[in-house]
């Protein structure tokens, strides 16, 4: 697991594989089985992890909608946008796990 002091670098690095991962997720995953390997990785990777609660500062949920509106208001890119968020250690490792489950391809 990325360590907490990398997360913000780790998380920058990824950002537009994210974004379409993310994007990959709301076309091709069920929504049952996404939440259910989500609560299995959360379970799995909080039980050996000191929570700092750092998420709870500001992490929050996006539609696309929400976050090209909000780009436009700001006049950056959607993805600038999504670059000023960060995300606990824990969050980035589920999200790394989950692209190899769901068998996302990374172009690099």
């Amino acid at each position: 697991m990325v360590r907490p002091e990398e997360v913000r670098r780790s998380s920058r690095k990824a950002l537009e594989e994210n974004y379409k991962f993310r994007t990959y997720l709301k076309i091709h995953a069920d929504t049952k089985d996404l939440d259910r390997r989500f609560l299995r990785l959360h379970k799995e990777l909080f039980a050996g992890y000191d929570c700092r609660n750092c998420c709870k500062e500001y992490r929050a949920d996006f539609t696309n909608k929400e976050i090209e509106k909000a780009a436009k208001l700001l006049s950056i890119s959607g993805l600038s946008l999504l670059d000023s968020a960060d995300v606990c250690p824990v969050v980035f490792e589920m999200f790394e796990r989950l692209k190899g489950e769901y068998g996302f391809r990374r172009h690099r």
